[in-house]
């Protein structure tokens, strides 16, 4: 099955089209590019944060072998907001189990999915 027009009237289509178009529209939004893990394995890790902008210019230009890479599994009110604003879910994807219960929900681990 080929799903057409799915992403048709996205604004993400323009602004998330590229790197540079990416950076160019949220090149302040703070991305979540790695977490520094304490020495002893205990305690709270912390969180490396990057501008849009900073990241791209690092991407480009990174020659390591364990590069930062943008894994945000959670985002910050009022700060990532817009990014929601240019996408919406397609109708044929409305049926989503994750929102169904909260039991169905806890019976997912989410150390699997994220």
């Amino acid at each position: 099955v080929i799903l057409l027009g799915a992403t048709d009237g996205w604004r993400a289509r323009e602004r998330w089209s590229s790197a540079e178009a990416f950076a160019r529209h949220y090149g302040d939004m703070p991305l979540k590019v790695h977490e520094l893990v304490s020495v002893s394995g205990m305690g709270k890790g912390t969180e490396l944060w990057m501008p849009a902008r900073a990241y791209v210019e690092y991407a480009e230009a990174a020659d390591v072998d364990a590069p930062f890479y943008v894994f945000q599994k959670k985002f910050l009110a009022g700060q990532h907001d817009e990014l929601f604003n240019d996408y919406v879910r397609p109708e044929i994807f409305a049926d989503d189990l994750w929102d169904l219960t909260p039991e169905l929900r806890a019976s997912f681990a989410q150390h699997r999915f994220f």
